[in-house]
């Protein structure tokens, strides 16, 4: 690859996350292509991918495609979908690479590839659940994945338009799955910092996955039951507690695990009291579509059981939360079963 010509990034799934980076990466003159269906990817191709930012709107034009199969090769795809829509995506993934690109897998939860400390494995249950029948690891090449962290706070309120909730806090944290390192990935390190987003490359993306999880599993299940925002719920006493404890299970599962992650739990919260943030199983429930569980707190309350630690918070909320997906007004999960 001519270090001197712009990165060709494909990104799949063109929701909150997928809409703000393709905006901000346009901006620093790579060339993006994106995957969108339906209203918002017609609204796309018709006018453009806004986004509501700190700074103003900022409008993109990226090459728009329905479908995923259309997209020719790319440096780099970032794959941004639901952890339930991915296996349906698995075979096309490898074909929208050039030779030596990279999979970024910029997704919340505990995704199919993920070991712990010493080379503990994921409980088979949850491969089973994660990666049915073991149809990802056959069909990704485990060299071109590159796992990611993102700590973007976004909405997409509308087709085409996607909003920014926290301004100017943008990171991500990139780490290949061996921990080692290479040029693409420094290469696509150095082009996200200047889109603005604070990016470092992790000697562990293991550790750093735990730790988002951690987060995630807990305040978007309880934003997600109690119907309402970060902002809200750290306010008050009692979820602050609730949310705190939550996230002390989640540290002591990883511990167990193999996964020692220091964590400031009161600080982490603190930084959403003044936010209305809202977290994307908010937004799935109220838009009645089926909310991530398995690859967040359902893996968190596994993995516990499979380690005999003691995780009742994280077990009760993992129940209620798949009762409240399988209420009528909720379009259930698509298949997991990946298509070869």
């Amino acid at each position: 690859m001519q270090e001197d010509r712009p990165l060709e990034i494909g990104i799949v799934g063109a929701g909150a996350i997928g809409g703000t980076l393709a905006v901000r990466l346009s901006k620093t003159g790579a060339r993006i292509a994106l995957v969108a269906r339906g209203a918002h990817g017609k609204a796309i191709r018709d006018r453009g991918l806004v986004l509501l930012a700190e700074e103003g709107a900022l409008t993109a034009s990226p090459c728009c495609f329905p479908v995923a199969q259309d997209v020719p090769p790319q440096d780099v795809v970032i794959v941004a979908v639901k952890e339930h829509q991915l296996p349906a995506l698995a075979a096309t993934l490898p074909s929208m690479l050039k030779p030596g690109g990279r999979l970024v897998f910029a997704m919340n939860g505990i995704p199919w590839w993920f070991t712990g400390g010493g080379g503990r494995a994921l409980p088979e249950s949850l491969r089973a659940t994660l990666d049915p029948a073991g149809g990802l690891a056959r069909m990704i090449d485990a060299e071109s994945v590159v796992g990611a962290v993102v700590q973007i706070s976004s909405e997409r309120v509308a087709p085409g338009v996607v909003r920014e909730a926290t301004g100017s806090r943008r990171a991500m944290v990139l780490g290949r799955i061996d921990g080692g390192d290479d040029a693409m990935q420094q290469r696509l390190a150095a082009l996200l910092a200047s889109a603005g987003c604070a990016t470092r490359i992790a000697d562990d993306i293991q550790v750093d996955i735990w730790r988002k999880t951690v987060l995630w599993a807990s305040v978007g299940p309880v934003a997600a039951l109690a119907g309402t925002h970060l902002g809200a719920l750290t306010a008050d006493a009692g979820t602050f507690a609730l949310l705190k404890a939550l996230m002390q299970e989640g540290i002591a599962i990883g511990r167990a695990f193999g996964l020692a992650v220091e964590e400031d739990v009161d600080t982490r919260l603190d930084f959403f009291r003044d936010k209305a943030v809202r977290p994307s199983m908010l937004q799935d429930l109220e838009a009645g579509r089926a909310p991530e569980i398995e690859s967040g707190i359902a893996a968190l309350a596994s993995i516990a059981s499979a380690c005999g630690v003691e995780a009742p918070r994280v077990q009760m909320l993992a129940a209620l939360l798949r009762a409240r997906a399988a209420q009528p007004g909720v379009v259930p999960a698509t298949s997991r079963t990946p298509r070869s």
